[in-house]
C-alpha cells in the first residue's frame, strides 16, 4: 500500500507511528478519525499506482490439437507472482497453482493434444 495512504509518509517504525497517533501495520484503522490523506487528484494517482503495482499478469492455457490442425483456449489465468488462479472456459474455477506452467495439467490433454501457456501481454 502507498505510504501516504497507509499513514506512514516517512516510513517510520510502528512505535513512532503509535506515539504520533498514527495507525501502524497491525492496528485497525478508523477511516472516519483520519480524514483525507491528500487531495482528490493526488488520491486518484495513488490509487492508479497501487492498482498497477498489484495487477496480475493475464495468460491463456492454449490447447494445440494435432500439429497446427486446430487449437482452443482451454482456460484463462491470472499470475499473482506467488500463485496463479485459472478459470476454465466452461466457467469452472480451478485449484490455485504455484505457476502458470504447473496449471497446464488441470486443463486436460488428449491424444494429439498439448497444452501451453500463452501470455496475453508478453512484455508485461
Amino acid at each position: 500500500m502507498s505510504e501516504v495512504l497507509a499513514g506512514r509518509p516517512d516510513g517510520q517504525a510502528d512505535q513512532d507511528d503509535r506515539a504520533a497517533g498514527l495507525p501502524y501495520d497491525d492496528e485497525p484503522v478508523d477511516p472516519e478519525a483520519l480524514g483525507p490523506a491528500c487531495g482528490p487528484e493526488q488520491y486518484e494517482v495513488l490509487v492508479a499506482e497501487i492498482v498497477a503495482e498489484s495487477r496480475p499478469r493475464l495468460f491463456a492455457v492454449f490447447r494445440d490439437i494435432g500439429e497446427r490442425v486446430d487449437g482452443e483456449v482451454a482456460a484463462w489465468g491470472l499470475d499473482f507472482g506467488d500463485h496463479v488462479q485459472i478459470v476454465g472456459c466452461d466457467g469452472v474455477p480451478r485449484t490455485p497453482w504455484r505457476s502458470a506452467e504447473a496449471a497446464l495439467g488441470s486443463c486436460g490433454r488428449g491424444r494429439g493434444v498439448t497444452a501451453r501457456v500463452v501470455w496475453a501481454d508478453p512484455a508485461a
